[in-house]
């Protein structure tokens, strides 16, 4: 199900929609909240975050430019469960649970897990998940890696 009018690429937008009709038919409610962002609403996301925490919203947003919804393929989940908000319980539902066990099968995969924020230098994030495609996506959860550490051993991003 999809919250309002949410834009992806092409490709995670078809496996999105395959995965969205795959969760609903094992019970499993999946509401995306947020899809792509343009720099000015990027701007607006953080600039809000930054007047809410200060310095610390910099775990939470990505600053314009830097943010995995501007490339179009990220997307943030939430249901019913979860209050239909973007929030740390939504990590306690079965969706959640669910999309942590599929996902990769439709090429998504968890962007900040738990325990790696010194990696991917953001909290847990249990609703926001990366279309990175089917094969890197089971490739990424066979290594055990962060997505930062992945992208990183393959050279796709330099080690900074």
């Amino acid at each position: 199900m999809l919250n309002g009018e949410q834009f992806l690429r092409r490709e995670a937008a078809d496996r999105l929609a395959e995965l969205l009709a795959d969760a609903a038919a094992a019970g499993e409610e999946l509401v995306v909240a947020s899809g792509y962002r343009s720099f000015g609403e990027q701007q607006r996301t953080h600039a809000r975050w930054t007047a809410l925490y200060g310095e610390g919203a910099g775990g939470m947003s990505a600053v314009p430019g830097h943010s995995e919804h501007q490339l179009g393929t990220a997307v943030d989940f939430t249901n019913a469960a979860a209050g239909y908000e973007l929030w740390w319980p939504f990590g306690d539902t079965t969706a959640s649970a669910w999309l942590e066990e599929n996902a990769h099968r439709y090429g998504f995969i968890l962007s900040y897990p738990r325990g790696r924020e010194e990696e991917t230098g953001y909290n847990w994030e249990p609703w926001h998940y990366r279309y990175i495609g089917v094969e890197n996506a089971r490739e990424l959860r066979e290594s055990g890696l962060s997505l930062q550490a992945f992208l990183q051993q393959n050279g796709v991003i330099p080690h900074c």
